[in-house]
């Protein structure tokens, strides 16, 4: 059971940010405590957005990734003590993160579709939200200069 106060807090959180309630959920987001994020492999048990990451052509949700965004004030600070707002649990892949909203099998055959790219899941939803094609990026430190992800490949062929 979510308590009310957390799902407000994430409807006003994506809200905020161009993604409604409705279609957050249909893109399978959904709202933790602390103690259930943990339960997930959470780095940080603190309340969170979950954000599980579908395949773009199957929409079967990653095996191993999921990315938390996390709601709680303060919010939970690294090793150097900076904030940290986003994660993923210890040892995940790294992956793009494409909407489900999308389709994807679509916009690999059609030439004229745009496709962009963006820092974070929420921006790539707020994006698609609006008729922008649009890939995220679960924060770009992860790539590291790295080559394209499997789904990247998979999708950019």
């Amino acid at each position: 059971m979510i308590p009310t106060y957390l799902q407000k807090r994430m409807d006003s959180y994506l809200l905020n940010r161009g993604v409604s309630p409705k279609y957050a959920k249909e893109a399978g987001l959904y709202p933790v405590t602390g103690t259930q994020a943990r339960g997930l492999s959470s780095p940080f048990a603190h309340d969170s957005i979950v954000i599980p990451y579908p395949h773009p052509f199957t929409r079967k949700p990653h095996e191993t990734l999921v990315r938390f965004r996390y709601l709680s004030d303060p919010l939970p600070t690294s090793k150097d003590g900076k904030e940290v707002r986003f994660a993923q649990p210890k040892g995940s892949v790294v992956e793009a993160y494409f909407d489900p909203h999308v389709d994807w099998r679509n916009v690999v055959t059609d030439i004229t579709v745009d496709v962009h790219f963006v820092e974070g899941e929420i921006k790539a939803l707020a994006m698609n939200r609006q008729g922008i094609v649009t890939i995220g990026l679960g924060g770009v430190d992860s790539f590291g200069g790295a080559d394209l992800t499997p789904w990247m490949r998979e999708v950019l062929g």
